[in-house]
């Protein structure tokens, strides 16, 4: 594998063979790897000069034909997309057959106070539709979430957050999508005054689960490192808000949802960027200057979403 000029797919035996040969390493041993996607170096890591690095002809040959044949496989799986898009969907008679979602009984004991008032109601109505579309294995990852913010160590508690964060992931992503994606917008948006009403429920819908869902991990950090449960509360909200305002500019959920996991893939590797942790300060800081930016996103292309509905 060190030799071979296919090595490995993805390459990273090309890298690790030449930053050994670079280090002099002739039998590499248990720690002289290269660690991707795993956070598992304790201490501070070793610094050396590479300024170049000279890959050879049959090594860039062997990448070319692991990315031929990726590309192969695209090509010749594309014809059975339209194909398998066609089975994924669901027969109208079907659709009626399936559950409305989980009971919840706790959850309307838990919202009864609110339906006193119109905004309190509609907002109950909103995470109660959001809340019962959740799937059994939803809840028992979030379990899963609150085990790590509580019991963890610091990176198993940063682990739950990003967990706790991912989860809801297409509450903030599609709650202003819906009704567009489900054709009610000329309906909905004639009642007097509902745009902001509705809008002010979204954001408050949205902020439910991004703090409820790591308030174990805010309480456990309010007794040693306070700034980082304000960071944690301040990053959620950031979460949230811009999970709408994406969707109400984009128009789409997928930019929110691709950034979201490439940010916390680089957070679970020691990045700042959803990582109330290490430096709550700095990561306050940020996210606290950018929630304008996502408020002023969402008022300006909320209006312009409500009214193409």
């Amino acid at each position: 594998m060190r030799d071979s000029w296919m090595s490995d797919p993805n390459g990273v035996a090309l890298v690790v063979r030449d930053v050994q040969r670079k280090l002099g390493i002739d039998t590499p041993k248990r720690g002289d790897g290269v660690s991707i996607g795993v956070q598992n170096i304790e201490g501070l890591p070793t610094r050396f000069d590479w300024p170049r690095w000279d890959v050879r002809a049959a090594d860039i040959g062997g990448r070319a034909f692991w990315l031929g044949l990726a590309l192969a496989g695209v090509v010749l799986g594309a014809p059975w997309l339209d194909r398998a898009a066609a089975r994924a969907g669901v027969p109208a008679s079907s659709a009626r057959r399936q559950s409305p979602g989980l009971r919840l009984g706790w959850l309307d004991r838990l919202l009864s106070p609110l339906r006193r008032t119109a905004l309190g109601g509609l907002y109950a109505a909103e995470l109660s539709l959001v809340l019962r579309q959740r799937r059994r294995w939803w809840w028992l990852a979030l379990l899963v979430a609150f085990v790590l913010q509580v019991f963890a160590a610091p990176k198993g508690l940063l682990a739950g957050v990003l967990l706790a964060w991912l989860l809801p992931l297409d509450i903030h992503s599609r709650s202003a999508l819906r009704e567009r994606e489900s054709d009610t917008a000329a309906l909905l948006f004639t009642a007097v005054g509902i745009r902001w009403r509705l809008l002010s429920v979204r954001i408050a819908v949205g902020l439910t689960p991004a703090w409820a869902a790591t308030l174990p991990a805010m309480l456990r950090l309010s007794e040693d490192a306070p700034m980082a449960a304000l960071a944690t509360l301040v990053c959620g909200a950031s979460v949230a808000l811009w999970g709408l305002a994406s969707a109400t500019v984009a128009r789409s959920p997928r930019l929110y949802e691709l950034a979201m996991l490439l940010l916390a893939y680089v957070s679970i590797q020691g990045a700042l960027a959803l990582n109330p942790l290490d430096d709550p300060l700095t990561t306050l800081g940020w996210h606290a200057a950018l929630l304008p930016a996502a408020l002023l996103a969402l008022a300006v292309g909320w209006p312009r979403l409500a009214r193409a509905g």
